[in-house]
């Protein structure tokens, strides 16, 4: 590939040899050193390789190239870095280049070392590929597909062979995607191996915090979407619909954001390599890029066709747009690189009547002046694109939960992607050499016979792309009308029709065929399906064992039943449910997998739990809601700003409240200001006390302006803690949007913001584990630009929860005392989790125990315990600890606070009752301002007592002897010998006059 032992240092394009001066490390002083290639034809051996071990044994040869041809580079880049001259050294071996940053001076020594290679600047350059959007559009009621999807034949497939992309990896290489779309919140990747925003780097991949992919644009986990570019082509690629019209190719398949597009649509060559090498690394099997370099301003296209190249050589299917520039420069230089490289998957755009998209860029390319390369001169070149796909006015999703139509290659691209999806579920064996074989070849010819360079080989043609797949026969049957029917291993499903028929097509093999329908037992039978034929196969099902399944709703706090509460099941066709007066409700439902069920009603904060729907122990499931404020009795709330919106009352503009009639909303009547700086203070909450996974919850409904090219209005949740300042709060799952620096209030901070997708009531939470042990201060922030205003953001029904896990509650408890037995009952409630122990105290019952344990009976407890009693007066307080050591009792001071139980005295029976202490209070509980500290007890006993109080301060000790106690309660004074003694310890005996005692001591702090 390069034929001579020489260093250029290329600086903007153009190669030269620079003398610098200066020498400090400035902030964006990037470059990369490229390296002589591996030769393609090394890589050729491993083609006929199955893709699994393809893909090792490319990957282990790229490495080895890499590493035996930087070894001196990075010698020298590591000595110079030892010196403080060069920094983030990233070696990167799927193009045999190493990015770092340099000064002038670090920039001299490297080119008068004489080493192989090139060092060129790296800096964004404009790659975004699209035209101006053609409008905004509002989807009608009800579901529809996308023209493109029908034109390309994508809903035949689905129906046909049961295919929907499902178990693809797609990296989506543009500027990121809208993470909180519904048609995508689904579909997106995530790295299990990563911890979520916790800083570290948790599997060693050299990313830290890349749970979701990765954003080489600001170095970071977050590759939010600023453009809504990269939304709308993941929309087309995979988009689930859940808005109202399905715009995704392959709606089931993965997508994996990789961000290397900033806000202005630019983007480093040297990040797409990057971004392509982390794709691969970490399982990705096709990979879109909407993106280009155009000629002028000078792309590496030689590493770029190495980099294209390599990937290819892993199997990886490479789809690229071909660019927009129409044939304005020029045969051979219309199109944009990567789309150039002769291997790629080039794609071009037509309309909506199979004609060439005006602004789609036609070929050929010319490699002939290339170094390393030096092939396809022109005339007559190579023929680009190699196929062709609906890129005219095609719809799909952008950021804020909206749908517009687009133009351009980048919209023509993800079609391809999504085909390419869709075949590989169908066989995971293919590599890119032999897609774009069958996609080429299974195109609609337009324009001249053959390939031409205006459509290629021609238009996207999934049907027939499907045809040239050999080796397929039919699975034929009937089951249940409905019924889902799952073909392992290939994943493919296809629902059976309203007469229990179904077919599906799939490759020569042996398959585990299973149905499933709602009401029945699954069945499972096997099919061996050949080439041509048809094989039937009837899977009658048999009726599930039908369950009473009870559930019961219940306030938290409480414990009290929550009447008229509402539970849906997900996938359940029984809809919502609905409790009775007393919280319950009772539905038949067949036995089947566990499923999430969640219990909700106005006015209360939800839960969810996973109903395993199987014969339980006691056949009911709880649910506690929490009590949320719901604004029907005042504001309760305050607010401010410099321009303030909020507003509490009954709104006139946007939905009817939650609960009730009145809410807080960013304006009640009409919309929200422009440049509104809008403060609502939701409270102040002390997580110094009993505490456990604390939260804030409410309800919220917003429509804050967010277009395809930002997020400009919109806010969030901060707090604050004893230390000052302000925070921002994450939600569970994250914000859904970074709002645009052009909002002067809340921009370049994470947020809501949105329009369509999120016009309806729906909960957020946000954990507050992380300030346990403080008190914080918490507020709503609204912030908006100076132009084009929404109806605002609406809330309801808040929550401020210091605890949402607790221990069992204690309802109804009563104590009775008949013939000698005193019995106790009431009912016991598990919140959180199951009940370990459950006992009685009881004071002054002359038994030989004073703590007996508790009966339990589902919901319900009994105890008792019988005299002979020598006390005309019991003291008695419950407690039940669940298998997390939570502790609950009952009074719920106990035993400041206890049950007390008349009984008959047993006269045959001697007094052999010890005194009862019960510790009432301390005041003050430690205080070095006074001289002495008060204990306040109770002590009970049928004759009077005698008492005596020792204890022991600062080293000195000292006791007093009050005599004859006749009085329930008594108070003693400690005199406090040394001011700031950190403990004071002390003993309390009492005696009766049957000579009984009872002794209590404690440590005050």
């Amino acid at each position: 590939m390069f034929t001579t032992k020489m260093m250029k240092l290329v600086i903007g394009g153009a190669f030269a040899l620079f003398f610098f001066t200066g020498s400090t490390l400035a902030e964006g002083s990037s470059y990369y050193w490229a390296l002589p290639h591996i030769p393609p034809e090394s890589l050729e051996r491993y083609d006929n390789y199955s893709f699994d071990l393809r893909r090792r044994m490319v990957v282990s040869a790229l490495k080895e190239h890499a590493d035996s041809n930087q070894t001196e580079p990075l010698r020298l880049l590591r000595e110079l870095e030892s010196r403080g001259i060069v920094s983030d050294i990233r070696p990167l071996w799927i193009c045999d280049v190493i990015r770092f940053k340099a000064t002038t001076e670090a920039l001299e020594i490297i080119e008068k070392s004489s080493l192989d290679g090139y060092v060129r600047e790296s800096r964004p350059e404009p790659a975004e590929l699209f035209d101006p959007l053609v409008e905004m559009f509002v989807p009608p009621p009800g579901d529809s597909l996308a023209w493109g999807l029908e034109l390309v034949g994508a809903p035949e497939i689905w129906q046909e062979y049961g295919i929907d992309g499902s178990g693809v990896l797609v990296a989506l290489l543009d500027s990121g995607v809208d993470f909180g779309s519904p048609d995508l919140i689904d579909a997106l990747w995530v790295n299990s191996d990563e911890i979520p925003d916790n800083g570290i780097d948790d599997d060693g991949n050299g990313y830290i915090d890349d749970w979701r992919g990765y954003d080489w644009t600001e170095t970071d986990g977050w590759p939010h979407d600023e453009r809504g570019h990269g939304t709308h082509v993941a929309g087309i690629i995979g988009g689930r619909g859940a808005m109202g019209i399905g715009t995704g190719v392959a709606p089931g398949c993965t997508i994996m954001p990789l961000k290397i597009l900033d806000s202005s649509g630019n983007g480093e060559e040297a990040d797409v390599w990057e971004a392509i090498q982390y794709a691969i690394e970490h399982g990705a099997r096709v990979m879109n890029m909407s993106i280009g370099w155009r000629y002028s301003g000078d792309p590496d296209r030689a590493t770029w066709r190495a980099t294209i190249e390599s990937a290819c050589a892993v199997g990886i299917v490479m789809c690229i747009a071909g660019g927009n520039e129409n044939g304005y420069s020029g045969a051979p230089n219309n199109l944009r690189t990567p789309g150039d490289v002769p291997r790629a998957l080039t794609v071009g755009a037509t309309t909506i009547d199979d004609e060439r998209a005006d602004f789609s860029s036609v070929g050929p390319v010319a490699w002939d002046t290339i170094s390393g390369y030096w092939d396809y001169p022109y005339p007559p070149g190579l023929i680009k694109p190699d196929i062709c796909a609906p890129g005219d006015s095609v719809i799909s999703i952008v950021n804020g939960g909206e749908y517009e139509y687009w133009n351009g290659t980048s919209m023509a691209c993800p079609h391809i992607t999504g085909a390419v999806a869709l075949l590989l579920q169908l066989d995971s064996m293919l590599t890119h050499d032999s897609v774009k074989a069958l996609i080429e070849s299974s195109a609609v010819e337009l324009g001249p016979a053959g390939k031409d360079s205006a459509f290629g080989s021609g238009r996207l043609n999934i049907p027939a792309l499907f045809t040239l797949m050999t080796g397929f026969g039919w699975i034929k049957g009937n089951t249940e009308p409905g019924a889902r029917i799952e073909v392992d291993p290939t994943g493919a499903w296809v629902f059976a029709d309203d007469w229990g028929e179904f077919l599906i097509k799939l490759p020569e093999d042996s398959y585990s065929i299973t149905a499933d329908a709602f009401g029945f037992e699954p069945s499972i039978s096997f099919a061996v399906v050949t080439a041509g034929d048809t094989t039937v196969l009837n899977l009658p099902l048999t009726p599930g064992a039908a369950l009473p399944m009870r559930f019961v709703v219940r306030d938290f706090d409480t414990g009290e039943p929550i009447p008229g509460a509402g539970i849906i099941f997900e996938d359940w066709p029984s809809g919502t449910l609905w409790a009775d007066v007393n919280g319950r409700l009772t539905e038949i439902i067949t036995e089947r997998d566990p499923a999430l069920a969640v219990a909700f009603k106005p006015g209360y904060i939800s839960a969810e739990d996973s109903i395993n729907i199987a014969p339980p122990d006691t056949g009911i499931h709880y649910f506690y809601l929490h009590k949320a404020v719901d604004f029907e009795s005042g504001p309760v709330l305050t607010h401010w700003g410099s321009i303030d919106d909020w507003e509490w009352g009954i709104p006139i503009s946007g939905p009817l409240a939650r609960s009730g009639s009145h809410l807080w909303a960013t304006r009640l009547d009409t919309t929200y200001s422009d440049t509104t700086d809008s403060w609502l203070r939701l409270g102040v909450l002390d997580l110094s006390g009993e505490v456990e996974a604390p939260a804030v919850a409410f309800w919220q409904w917003y429509e804050l302006e967010a277009t395809a090219r930002g997020s400009w209005d919109g806010g969030n949740i901060k707090l604050s803690t004893a230390t000052g300042g302000w925070e921002i709060l994450p939600p569970e799952g994250g914000y859904p949007s970074f709002l645009d620096d052009f909002n002067p209030i809340t921009g370049g901070e994470v947020g809501f913001s949105g329009e369509f997708g999120h016009l309806f009531w729906h909960e957020v939470r946000f954990p507050l584990d992380g300030f346990v042990g403080d008190t914080v201060e918490l507020v709503i922030h609204m912030g908006s630009d100076n132009n084009t205003v929404r109806r605002g953001w609406f809330i309801d029904d808040l929550a401020l929860l210091p605890r949402t896990k607790r221990g069992p509650i204690f309802r109804y408890v009563e104590a009775d005392y008949s013939d000698g037995t005193v019995a106790v009952s009431g009912t016991l409630y598990a919140v959180t989790d199951p009940i370990d122990t459950t006992e009685i105290f009881v004071c002054g019952s002359g038994a030989s125990d004073d703590t007996i344990a508790l009966n339990l009976f589902g919901e319900y407890f009994y105890g008792e315990f019988t005299g002979p009693f020598a006390t005309d007066t019991l003291y008695i307080w419950l407690s039940a600890e669940d298998i997390s050591g939570r502790l609950s009792l009952y009074p719920q001071f106990a035993p400041d606070s206890v049950i007390a139980i008349s009984v008959v005295i047993d006269t045959a029976v001697g007094d052999t009752v010890p005194p009862c202490i019960d510790r009432w209070a301390y005041w003050p509980e430690r205080s070095t301002e006074s001289d002495s500290a008060r204990l306040l007890f109770i002590i009970s006993d049928d004759s009077p007592v005698t008492a005596k109080i020792r204890w022991s301060e600062g080293g000195i000790s000292d006791s007093i002897s009050p005599g004859v106690i006749s009085a329930d309660s008594h108070y003693f004074a400690i005199p406090l010998a040394t001011a700031g003694v950190d403990n004071l310890f002390w003993e309390l005996e009492v005696f009766d006059t049957a000579g009984n005692n009872a002794t209590d001591r404690d440590t005050i702090e």
